[in-house]
């Protein structure tokens, strides 16, 4: 049986609707702390308020687009997805839109956008602490332990406030959600409302699948003839994958990471670059935009020397495990017309070598393909240096030898070594390629 909830003088609302309101607190437009627009009779508030709730949803779902919603939802103005997981991104600042319970009504969805504090969920409600020495200090929890509580500033979100357990004279919550009234406002007309809920009604219907289906498509951050673009910081290219010190390079057909802690390419994808997520505590982090991803092996690391007098194939010191000063160690990168070159110095035993990788991503016809140019500085004479393919038949080897690494001849003295790898990947509809197209 569906629950029904009847707000007013001498109406009763049902278990079920306030446990289904209460995951709704700070539902959309959580813009921050801020001074409430103050509804008048021009207001798109004030008209949408002398409005049955009932019959909003009901237009909503039957009139409201969900694709314009979504992108309502998204737009930057209205930073609603800065505060709102609706699906791959995490977001702890309020309910994850995408996993509403399904108690949740479609008058529930209208009341929480224009009556954000008629019910406050819990974790979401402002926590204002009074500390022995006289201190007032407000937040949003994130953290709480026998010993020590954790705010988060809802003015400034990069900001976290410990505050130790002994130090609280008086602890309690306001009733005032941090998503304030009148956001409603900040919408151009009352068909935008609609079309905003009616993504909402989606969401809380189909999930998270419902919300990548509806997720605006990134713009190109690179047009074809355009500069590849870089985006450093903790990039996650999948929930499991994440990578604190990654260097995203953009090219009009996709996108390369490197790890900065691994020294190697950790994930290739098209179609996509990487988009802003807040972070669980504080600040920004990156996660991946386009198709899936093709995840390269870190380990056993990509480079193989060979050092005189030994036969042996070594591999590189971490720069995670090494000494900057004289280990293995990011240097940098520069940005090309068609390229990126990335600077990192490796330790191979006692030998440090600098390296300098050209990485170009290109797409022809069916064909997605990555291009590193490598040049080795500081070996010594008589060495070799090797570059091991992926293994498995995700990328098919067509070197001369049919050897699964690409080696270069021994070394002569002081002289630089450079190797190039092409893998290139089949991404046509059809269940592989032609010889023609091998060819």
């Amino acid at each position: 049986m569906q629950s029904e909830a009847m707000h007013g003088s001498g109406t009763i609302e049902s278990a079920p609707s306030r446990m289904a309101r209460r995951l709704l607190a700070a539902a959309c437009f959580l813009v921050g702390l801020g001074i409430p627009v103050k509804a008048s009779a021009e207001t798109l508030e004030a008209i949408l308020r002398a409005e049955q709730p009932s019959a909003l949803a009901a237009e909503a779902r039957s009139e409201g687009d969900p694709v314009r919603g979504a992108y309502l939802f998204h737009r930057s103005s209205l930073t609603c997805a800065a505060c709102h997981s609706v699906g791959d991104e995490v977001n702890t600042r309020g309910p994850n839109l995408a996993k509403l319970d399904k108690a949740v009504t479609d008058e529930d969805l209208v009341e929480a956008i224009l009556d954000p504090s008629k019910t406050i969920a819990k974790g979401y409600a402002t926590v204002v602490i009074h500390t022995v020495d006289g201190k007032i200090i407000t937040g949003l929890p994130v953290e709480e332990t026998a010993e020590q509580l954790v705010l988060r500033d809802a003015a400034q979100p990069d900001k976290a406030i410990t505050i130790d357990k002994t130090d609280i004279e008086e602890r309690h919550e306001t009733n005032q959600s941090i998503m304030p009234a009148g956001q409603v406002n900040l919408l151009g007309h009352r068909k935008q409302f609609l079309n905003l809920v009616r993504y909402l009604i989606e969401l809380r219907d189909g999930g998270e699948p419902r919300a990548r289906q509806l997720h605006p498509p990134s713009l190109p951050v690179v047009a074809p003839g355009d500069h590849p673009v870089v985006q450093r910081g903790e990039v996650a290219v999948t929930p499991k994958a994440r990578f604190p010190r990654a260097v995203a390079i953009g090219f009009a057909d996709g996108t390369v990471l490197f790890d900065a802690d691994r020294l190697g390419t950790a994930a290739v994808w098209f179609d996509g670059f990487v988009m802003s997520s807040a972070q669980n505590y504080f600040g920004l982090y990156w996660h991946r935009q386009g198709s899936e991803p093709d995840m390269m092996p870190l380990e056993p690391h990509s480079l193989r020397f060979q050092m005189p007098p030994s036969d042996e194939w070594q591999t590189i010191e971490l720069p995670t495990a090494s000494d900057p000063n004289s280990g293995s160690r990011f240097d940098g990168y520069q940005v090309g017309d068609s390229t990126v070159r990335l600077h990192y110095r490796v330790l191979v035993g006692k030998v440090r070598v600098r390296v300098v990788e050209d990485v170009r991503l290109e797409k022809r016809g069916d064909w997605q393909g990555l291009a590193r140019a490598f040049r080795f500085d500081g070996l010594p004479a008589g060495a070799r240096v090797a570059v091991a393919l992926p293994p498995g038949e995700q990328f098919v080897c067509f070197d001369a030898k049919g050897e699964k690494q690409v080696a270069s001849a021994p070394v002569q003295a002081d002289q630089p070594v450079t190797l190039r790898v092409d893998l290139w990947k089949y991404r046509g509809g059809k269940d592989g390629p032609t010889p023609t197209e091998l060819a």
